[in-house]
Formats: C-alpha cells, structure tokens, sequence
C-alpha cells in the first residue's frame, strides 16, 4: 500500500497471521475530548474517518522489515490489534552476576545490563512500581470524573515482566486501572507503553495479551517500538495544533540517555499534564564535570551550568546537581510544583532521585500522601529535607522539626489552616495527613497556636483560622 495514505501516527502490526491489519489513528485518541468518541474494540471499517491501514511490519519469513527513508509514516507505530497464533513465551539472560555485582546491585549502585531481555526486578524499582501504583489508583478516579479523554504514558516500558514473574509498570498501570472501583464509564482511558529493545517489546505483548481481553470498550492500549525521543516527535507533530489530553507521563529510562529537556517541555507543556521521572544522579555526579558527555548533559538539563558544579568529594555537589535539575524543570517545563525523593539504599547511601511534576497543587498532595505510604523494604527508603536534615519516609512520624518549621513561617501571622496545609505541601516533605492532629494539636498544647473561630480545641477543619504566637 501507499505509505503517503497512513495516517500520521498509525499502528506496527507484528503479528505472523494475515499481511493486512486495519488500525486506529492514535492522534485522535491523544487530543483532548468532552465528550469521548469511544472506539469498539477489534477491527474497524476502513472508510471510518482518522482510521488506515498498515502493512504488517515483518515479511513472512520472520525477519524484520527496515524502513527506508520514503517511508517516513511507518516510522512512527503503535499496535491497536490483538495479536494472534502461539505466544513465543518470555526468554532472555540475566546479566552477569559476580560477587562484586550483586552486592553492587542491592546498595542500588548497578542498573541491569541493556542486552538482556528480562531481568530481575531491584529493591529500588520495586518501591518505585509501588509508589506508581498507590498514585495511578488515585490519579484515575480523581481524572476520570472530570476530563473525556485521560492518557497514561510510559515512555520505558520494559518487558513487562521480571525474572520472578513480578509485573512490570504497564502491567502495574492497566490493572490498576481495570480493577479500579471508581472508572468512569464517560471517560476514554489511553494507555501507551513504549519499549524501544525489540525483544523486550515483543516480550510486552505477550505480557499484556490477556489484559487485553479484560479491557471495556473506553480503554485503549496501545505498545511502540520506537526511541522515546522519535515517539515524542511524533505524537507531537500528529497533534499539530491540538492539544495534549491530560496526561501523566512515566519517564523510567536506563541511566541518561535519550532524555532532553526541551523535549520534555514541549511534550508536556499542556494544561493538566503530569511527569514521573527518574533522575540517573550516580550517572550525573560521576560525569558532570568530566567533559565527557557534556552534549548528553547539555539535552538532559537544558543548560551547560552542570559543568559548574562543585568539584568531586564536596558535600555540595549533590545538592547542587539536584537543585539543578529541579530548577530547570520548573523553569524549561512550566511545572509550578517539582517535587524530589531521594531514594536511599540501606547504607544511607543516594541511590537515584525521582522527580514529581505537576502544576496542580491537588496532585502534589496526592503524591506525598502516596510517598508516605510506600512500604519501605530495609533495602530501599525515600528521603527528602527539612532544614538539611533527612527525612525518611514510612514508619513513625515524628513533627518535631515540622512545629518549628511551621512556627517560624507563620510567627505573629493569623492564617487559615487551609494555607498552613498548603505551605506544608509544598515547602517540606510532609504530607497533609501529617498537619492538622500530629503537628498543629500538639502546638496548640504547647501554647504556639491559639484559635479565634475554634469550635473544640484540638480540632482543625477547613476554614479554622489560626493565630501563631
């Protein structure tokens, strides 16, 4: 067929059944949407407006297709159709597995080998997939009642699966979207999983083969075999002048590579679109002033000001990089909240950092509310800072630093609770759940705060002003 006929962003079809599939044109599932035209599951007519044909991406004889230069729209891909025939099954190696290594790889100082197909699921992935799933469960529900169209996007998706049989973030994403209680039925959820290593993405589909079958009629799922950068320049130029639906993007990569910020920003620089990305900061402390990789570093922070960090051994190089990154995806992307969490390994050692974007305060409550409850492993902890001391997530909480925090920012002012909650969010690592009984009811003991419009002391509801002595 005519490559010029395909819509923009059409889908690979890898199956080993018939030459010809009929696919969606995912452009229109990316724009927003009131009121979602939701697509039947299976094939579709191919007179059907914003739908085209592919041709399946493999010959006959099992060998990948190369696309030449003419053919710039079978390029960009994403798979709509239920694959047919005999799954191949999930095979792959570990990574060599020395002495040296596997004690590496438990401190969180070894990322596994990006050879290999599967490979065994870290203690830090497996708090991260926790988080990601405490916040999709809440992320859908609260999207679903008021957007028509929501996009989850994971821009790494893996293989789906794990050595042990552990799930995968798509896995992790669709069933907790499938087995969600509050789905609404009004919305389209789109999902997208992109996995650029041919055999992990072959491995995807077969993982999520059967959750296909579960999915209603207003959940689309789609996989890309492509680069994350060649994807994002993609849906972006499908788009054109439409805007992104919300979306919370998913940014998981191996280490550095194939992340730029401009990109970034031009990806999810649309109202009510949200970031989680990992922060390769073993890579960046290593390298940033080697002038190694500086045109690496250069796209990954959008700015040469990393070649000005603190020299190697100085304590302020951290935080320095960190605050770096922080800065400019504030900056560069538009996000009004960015939030860190240091992931620690079990020698208080800074493994990696993640990164919350949104520009929602609500979302950012949700996060921490989230943060605070991942199960913490011994192996692997989220920190953040107050006042430069760490702050661990889970277990007990103690207030003690968040009273004298919260006393000097409000000393001799009259506020609601409303904005001391707020101001907690966003300057400290504390949750909401952690300001009203565990911080302001033992400062009103103390005699830090009083109340004017108090109804029961102790008690803190919305609209209760505050008076700090």
């Amino acid at each position: 067929m005519n490559p010029s006929k395909r819509g923009p962003l059409t889908c690979e079809n890898t199956s080993r059944g018939p030459s010809e599939h009929e696919c969606l044109d995912i452009a229109g599932h990316l724009r927003t949407s009131v009121r979602p035209s939701v697509p039947p599951r299976g094939h579709r007519r191919r007179d059907e407006p914003g739908h085209a044909l592919c041709a399946r991406s493999r010959p006959a004889d099992g060998r990948q297709r190369t696309l030449s230069p003419a053919e710039p729209s079978q390029r960009c891909s994403l798979n709509y159709g239920l694959r047919r025939g005999t799954p191949p099954g999930v095979t792959g190696h570990i990574y060599a597995d020395s002495r040296r290594n596997r004690g590496r790889r438990r401190r969180g100082l070894v990322v596994p080998d990006r050879t290999e197909t599967v490979w065994e699921l870290e203690p830090h992935t497996r708090a991260k997939h926790d988080l990601l799933r405490r916040y999709l469960g809440a992320w859908f529900g609260i999207m679903g009642r008021s957007a028509g169209r929501i996009v989850f996007f994971d821009g790494f998706a893996g293989p789906g699966t794990y050595t042990g049989g552990e799930p995968g973030s798509p896995v992790i994403a669709l069933t907790t979207l499938l087995d969600h209680k509050n789905r609404h039925d009004a919305c389209e959820y789109v999902l997208i999983f992109n996995e650029a290593d041919r055999a992990r993405y072959d491995s995807l589909q077969e993982v999520l083969r059967p959750l296909r079958a579960r999915a209603p009629k207003n959940i689309s799922i789609h996989e890309s075999n492509l680069q994350f950068s060649a994807l994002v320049d993609d849906i972006l130029g499908a788009l054109g002048a439409n805007h992104l639906a919300p979306t919370f993007a998913f940014v998981d990569p191996f280490g550095y590579k194939d992340i730029s910020m401009d990109q970034l920003r031009r990806f999810l620089s649309f109202p009510r679109c949200e970031l989680f990305i990992y922060f390769d900061y073993n890579s960046v402390n290593r390298f940033a002033t080697g002038g190694v990789v500086d045109e690496r570093f250069t796209d990954l922070f959008g700015t040469t000001r990393f070649r000005s960090a603190p020299p190697a051994g100085d304590a302020s190089r951290k935080t320095y990089l960190h605050d770096l990154y922080q800065d400019q995806l504030k900056a560069v992307c538009g996000f009004e909240y960015v939030q860190s969490f240091e992931m620690l390994t079990g020698q208080n050692r800074t493994g990696h950092y993640l990164f919350f974007c949104t520009r929602n305060i609500k979302g950012l409550k949700v996060m921490k509310s989230a943060m605070w409850k991942v199960d913490s492993t011994g192996e692997y902890r989220f920190a953040d800072y107050l006042a430069g001391q760490a702050v661990l997530f889970g277990g007990d909480v103690d207030t003690t630093d968040l009273q004298n925090a919260i006393f000097n920012a409000f000393r001799g002012t009259t506020v609601t609770v409303q904005q001391v909650v707020d101001w907690v969010v966003i300057n400290t690592p504390y949750a909401e759940e952690h300001v009203r009984k565990q911080t302001l009811k033992p400062m009103q003991e103390q005699g830090k705060v009083a109340s004017p419009n108090q109804r029961r002391r102790g008690t803190f509801p919305d609209g209760t002003l505050l008076a700090f002595n």
